[in-house]
């Protein structure tokens, strides 16, 4: 079993058990909703899957998968068997495996569930004489109910209205959910636990008063750390909440503080906050005084930085509480902040310094007998600095004796430790590129995704990794890079000192100070690389070409001022062909000039966000630009010489004027993903390129047909058999293309019937994935998907798919034809439909179909599972239809000369990530189709796609059960059937 103490372990955050006829439709679903509206996991069973006595297996699954278990008892739980048996799987899990359960007495004595009182002795009754055989299951269910009254929960006669009963429960789990995270979250973070209890005892959570914090010590001790803990702990308690990382620093960025109080303000109240004058608008100030806010700064340095950003002690509600992390205590006694009320952060002890290095030096508390000595010399050298003791102990780990020597040796010269000089001891043993991107990252690059960066710096993974076992960079969760900011600070230092007192000639550039030196001065640049200029709101001009030639990648984001295309880019005549990034989104410019051609070596684009109509017919000769971000402009057209972008991967044209693309785009032989949504101008779409992964045309409002379908043969050379059975089928976890067209409604208006071809969609799609597969395979190269889908407005399954059924399931018997040489897969088809009561800031949707093959031949029966995924948007604003394919070869079905009788189920259901059946979407039919290669009748040498035509398969559907059902638990109810579709063979 599956261990619910971890984290990681587990699929749900919450496990509702309840009777459904009790609770279902009122508290159950009320107590659920608000479960979804606070993001928290929560599994609730289908009512379906309550068939008879025993638990199913995806229920035992989804009570270990939990990390609490609710449980609510109502007057009648105790007459439900399943319910009882649903407990003592709980409290198995509990005893176990510490799983939380919280019981809640809705409506029903607590008194009466403890001793089997009342409706649940009545309940009890019925039960002995049904198992009076059995009398140790009866006896189990009593001591499940005695346990679980026992714990700590909530009973709804003492809590009301109900709407406060829901509040109430919700906090307490998120509380739970808290608490259980941060163990799990600072494994590894030694000494932090007794910290974290000091500081709490400080903040009196509970108390009526505004109160502040502060945290105070050198860098590297884990200030952030601890009020990171903190804030994770019980923010959850308060209305607003805002954690600002690296005040220091961003406040010195070009937005500075007004940018960031912008930011607090926004999370606090949880809406988009533009304010840009001094004080705060009197409406602003009377919202936040009522609100209980919990806000954390960090890394403050500056008295003038809490003043602007808090705006006066008196503006916060009671209750709330600010925490502020800063290296300078004058800084805090400056602000009035208590010397009680200040907690200095020390290094640590001598015992939990030599654990935390040795947890990284060994991967594990204790150290070899030989090292003893040298251990005690380098954690010395540390002076209980935790940042410190990880970077030396990652320096160190699997190291001889003789270098762990030398390095003592280097320590040694540092006649007083300084703590850079012992983080530079780590970065000095980096080989060239190893340096240059640790400079990179320190820079620029800190907080940025990783994928970004490696795709920027044009890095192996592997230069990354060194970085991270040295500890030098951390990855988030998130696939964040993070870095400390002493380790940031020692970078930029290393930066600054190649040339102290001429910023201009140093190969790097992102404090506004240096970069305003060089350009109000003219200053040469000639070894700047990378300059980073985002929010200059006053930049209007950059350095010529010839003073800046090694350029290669510039961030001019939201440069306000910067109304036309920066004059160092126009007439470069290849003096900039090093630049790779050019970074431009949200300017204000009106027009893009005919030299942005000459950069040569230009790979990434972004121009969101500006105010242009077209683009130069120059921009074709970028050939080496793989990603073009043209979000938000006011682009008409665009030019044919598009066509010519040979390298480009990435095209994102969302929310402008275009009315049509040019033909010329089904050149783009490279293109994986082309970005239309809200383009609603949009009329019609040209023949795309062929191996394009992913459209996303979401609300084209007036588009009016799909694109244009090739008119090369669909044909296959007959050596992708002896390709496909070589290897295995795709397994469900191969990433998934699709192609969006959700809310397009004019696609589906009269006289347009856009569902007409899609087989031959379909079938041209699987034909070109399929030759790419073969391609692919030949280089062992198998990153590129064969699963797919479209989604489009419609509510019916096209007449070519040959099973059909109304719900979410089907069972069909393949074709006797359909043999392992030539079966490939199956189209699929659901109609997905949209619920009243839609919450449009659902998540992410898909459709999971669950397929198990039952296949019989004169020797044996086998069986084969799997699933697929198809993607649909949450955003919907009618009845779509998915359709797609998934590839499904080499699960044993015969030779054709071999008779069989292979069966195949199907079942569709909604899948959220990120919700537990939400309910926001029904599926109101299904259909599927198996997809054959057959030989082509004209080429012998060449084969066909061919999809089961409607002639060879009927469909029938087994009577549906006309009697009323009692459905109550003492009865059990019958599975609905399923439609089968039998193959029948063509009559003359």
């Amino acid at each position: 079993m599956a261990s619910t103490s971890s984290s990681s372990s587990c699929k749900y955050d919450v496990f509702l058990s309840f009777r459904g006829e009790d609770t279902r439709d009122n508290f159950t679903s009320h107590l659920y909703a608000a479960l979804c509206r606070k993001k928290i996991k929560t599994f609730i069973d289908d009512e379906e899957l309550r068939r008879g006595d025993e638990i199913s297996p995806a229920l035992l699954n989804a009570i270990e998968g939990s990390k609490i278990s609710v449980v609510i008892f109502s007057k009648d739980y105790a007459s439900s068997k399943w319910c009882l048996n649903e407990l003592v799987k709980i409290l198995e899990c509990k005893n176990m495996n510490g799983q939380m359960v919280v019981p809640v007495f809705y409506h029903a004595d607590p008194s009466d569930v403890r001793k089997q009182n009342g409706t649940f002795g009545d309940a009890f009754v019925k039960h002995e004489k049904q198992f009076r055989d059995v009398p140790e299951k009866v006896q189990k269910w009593r001591a499940a109910l005695t346990e679980a009254s026992n714990l700590s929960g909530w009973d709804s006669m003492n809590i009301r209205p109900e709407a406060k009963l829901v509040d109430e429960i919700i906090n307490d789990i998120l509380k739970k959910l808290k608490a259980r995270s941060f163990s799990s979250d600072f494994n590894g973070f030694v000494g932090l636990n007794s910290r974290i209890e000091e500081i709490k005892s400080l903040l009196c959570i509970g108390l009526p008063d505004f109160r502040i914090v502060g945290i105070w010590g050198m860098g590297g001790t884990g200030k952030t750390t601890l009020a990171g803990a903190i804030f994770n702990l019980i923010s959850w308690e308060f209305e607003g909440k805002c954690f600002m990382a690296n005040v220091r620093e961003e406040s010195e960025k070009g937005g500075g503080l007004v940018h960031l109080r912008e930011q607090v303000l926004s999370e606090v109240l949880d809406e988009n906050i533009k304010i840009r004058t001094p004080d705060l608008p009197k409406y602003m100030r009377e919202r936040l005084q009522q609100m209980k806010i919990f806000i954390v700064l960090d890394d403050v340095n500056k008295v003038r930085q809490l003043e602007y950003l808090t705006g006066g002690l008196d503006q916060f509600g009671p209750g709330s509480r600010l925490i502020i992390t800063t290296r300078d205590k004058q800084v805090l006694d400056n602000f009035g902040v208590l010397n009680t009320n200040i907690y200095e952060v020390n290094g640590l002890k001598y015992h939990e310094a030599l654990e935390l290095f040795c947890n990284f030096a060994f991967k594990h508390d204790y150290c070899p007998d030989d090292l003893l000595v040298l251990l005690e010399r380098v954690v010395k050298y540390a002076n209980g600095n935790p940042l410190a003791l990880r970077v030396l102990g990652s320096f160190l780990h699997q190291k001889s004796k003789l270098e762990w020597e030398n390095a003592l040796e280097n320590l040694k010269m540092i006649s007083d430790p300084d703590i850079y000089d012992v983080l530079k001891i780590s970065y000095n043993e980096l080989k060239l590129e190893e340096k240059n991107i640790f400079l990179d990252i320190a820079c620029f690059f800190a907080g940025e995704d990783k994928d970004f960066v490696l795709r920027i710096l044009e890095v192996s993974n592997c230069v990354l990794n060194v970085l991270v076992h040295k500890s030098l960079i951390t990855l988030s969760y998130s696939n964040k890079l993070q870095m400390h900011d002493l380790l940031q600070e020692m970078g930029r230092e290393i930066v600054r000192q190649e040339f102290v007192k001429e910023p201009g000639k140093r190969s790097r550039l992102w404090y506004h100070e240096d970069v305003y030196h060089v350009l109000k001065k003219n200053k040469e640049a000639l070894k700047l690389k990378s300059a980073d200029l985002h929010h200059s709101d006053n930049l209007t001009r950059m350095l010529e070409p010839s003073e800046i030639p090694n350029l290669e990648r510039i961030n001019l984001s939201n440069c306000k001022s910067l109304s036309y295309f920066p004059l160092f880019f126009q007439n470069v005549n290849n003096m900039l062909s090093r630049v790779v990034r050019l970074d431009l989104s949200y300017c204000a410019i009106m027009e893009i000039p005919q030299d942005i051609g000459c950069l040569s070596s230009l790979k990434e684009l972004n121009l969101r966000g500006n105010n242009f109509r077209s683009l130069p017919a120059s921009i074709g000769s970028l050939s080496s630009l793989t990603r073009m971000n043209l979000v938000e402009n006011k682009l008409e057209s665009l030019p044919a010489s598009i066509g010519c972008l040979s390298s480009l991967e990435f095209l994102h044209l969302t929310r402008n004027n275009l009315v049509s693309l040019p033909i010329s785009i089904k050149q783009l032989s490279r293109l994986r993903t082309l970005d239309l949504r809200n383009c609603n101008m949009l009329q019609s779409l040209p023949e795309l390129p062929v191996l394009l992964s992913h459209i996303e045309a979401r609300n084209c409002k007036q588009l009016q047909s799909l694109p244009e379908l090739p008119s090369c043969p669909e044909e296959l050379d007959t050596s992708i058999l002896e390709s496909l059975s070589k290897h295995f089928r795709p397994t469900a976890s191969r990433k998934l293309t699709y192609f969006m067209f959700t809310n397009c409604l004019k696609l589906n208006k009269s006289g347009n019937n856009i569902l007409a071809d899609s087989q031959q969609r379909i079938q041209h799609r699987v034909v070109a994935l399929l030759r790419q597969f073969q391609q692919k395979i030949q280089h062992k190269d198998f990153n590129d998907p064969l699963l797919f889908n479209f989604c489009l407005p419609g509510s019916e399954i096209p007449d070519w798919f040959s099973y059909q059924s109304s719900g979410s399931s089907i069972a069909i018997q393949l074709p006797p034809h359909c043999c392992n040489k030539n079966f490939i897969g199956f189209a699929l088809c659901v109609v997905i439909q949209l619920e009243e009561g839609f919450d449009a800031d659902a998540d992410e949707c898909f459709v999971k179909c669950n397929y198990n093959f039952e296949i019989k031949t004169p020797s044996e029966t086998k069986h084969a599972d799997d699933y697929c995924f198809l993607f649909a948007d949450e955003f919907i604003e009618s009845d779509h239809v998915l359709l797609g394919f998934s590839p499904c070869w080499n699960v044993g079905l015969p030779d054709p000369d071999v008779g069989h009788h292979t069966t195949v189920s199907f079942q569709f259901s909604l899948y959220y990530p990120y919700l537990a059946s939400p309910r926001l979407h029904k599926l109101k039919c299904c259909g599927v189709c198996p997809a054959v290669l057959n030989p082509s009748k004209t080429k012998p040498t060449t084969l066909t796609l061919k999809f089961s035509a409607s002639s060879e398969a009927q469909c029938s559907e087994r009577a549906r059960t006309s009697k009323s059902l009692d459905r109550s638990d003492e009865e059990e109810v019958e599975l609905s059937p399923k439609r089968i579709c039998r193959y029948q063979p063509d009559t003359p």
